[in-house]
């Protein structure tokens, strides 16, 4: 696979083992997995109903996090510097 950014392969880079997990099309069933997985743990099932919207946009919720995971797979470092900074700017607001 050939970097979406040349000059800048990003965090990981075409050649990483992110890049081929990442592309394997099984990866949306095992990120979907993940996701139950953590919502059998007490403290993220309090987290994201305080703090979450997902029961009114749960398609909006999977897609941000798709997309982050997207960026910081794939995107430039500038991209992907700017998504962790955002993500981290959110999570230092909230509350359990």
């Amino acid at each position: 696979m050939e970097s979406t950014f040349p000059g800048d392969p990003g965090l990981f880079g075409p050649g990483s083992v992110t890049w081929q997990m990442h592309g394997d099309p099984m990866m949306w069933v095992a990120g979907i997995r993940a996701l139950y997985l953590q919502a059998l743990h007490p403290r993220v099932v309090r987290g994201v109903t305080q703090n979450s919207d997902f029961r009114r946009d749960a398609w909006g919720r999977l897609m941000r996090t798709a997309n982050f995971v997207g960026t910081t797979t794939y995107g430039t470092g500038e991209a992907a510097e700017k998504a962790g900074a955002r993500v981290r700017k959110i999570h230092s607001m909230l509350t359990t």
